[in-house]
């Protein structure tokens, strides 16, 4: 009996590679047909001068937004499993993100894990050379237009994400986690 392949939504482990994989596959497809458009057109009237390829060209639009996201995308990959069963296990009642890509005018951060609990927001790049306080900074900007939030603290060590996630597993949960996951959510690729 044939399973059914599972849909990753935003936020779940293995999105990302699912994704690139889903943007890939729509890019060919879009490829193809902006190419049979072309040269139906040429076959028919035997020159480009016709409204096939007005349509083509118009149809090449939405394949080039397709194929920046898969460009966008191509360099990331899902956060390890591994990490997200520690960080479910360690923050059991907290509300979980896996894959995100969070981006902004300047650059796209990756962020494996990000942990919500009582307006908290702890999360992990695996990235060393990142501007964490910067990071932080925009995090709590965008995050602080709809939702009042106690802290953001981005961690680019496992040990000590490990160890700031069971430390929030002790609160209770805040009035503003469901928001800060939307937010979360939004600002992700």
């Amino acid at each position: 009996m044939k399973q059914k392949k599972q849909k990753f939504e935003k936020g779940d482990c293995g999105y990302i590679n699912q994704h690139k994989v889903r943007q890939l596959f729509i890019t060919f497809i879009s490829l193809i047909m902006v190419a049979v458009i072309f040269y139906t057109g040429v076959l028919r009237y035997h020159n480009t001068k016709s409204i096939f390829t007005v349509i083509a060209a118009v149809a090449a639009i939405p394949t080039a937004k397709i194929a920046v996201s898969y460009l966008v995308m191509v360099k990331y990959k899902s956060c390890d499993r591994q990490l997200y069963e520690k960080s479910v296990q360690l923050a059991p009642d907290s509300l979980i993100l896996a894959d995100l890509l969070i981006s902004s005018t300047e650059k796209i951060l990756p962020v494996p894990i990000a942990v919500i609990r009582d307006n908290s927001v702890y999360l992990f790049t695996d990235l060393k050379t990142e501007d964490v306080k910067k990071s932080e900074t925009y995090i709590r900007t965008f995050l602080e237009t709809e939702a009042r939030v106690t802290s953001v603290k981005l961690f680019n060590r496992q040990e000590a994400f490990f160890k700031g996630i069971s430390l929030l597993n002790g609160n209770a949960p805040g009035k503003f986690d469901e928001t800060v996951k939307k937010l979360l959510l939004i600002y992700s690729l």
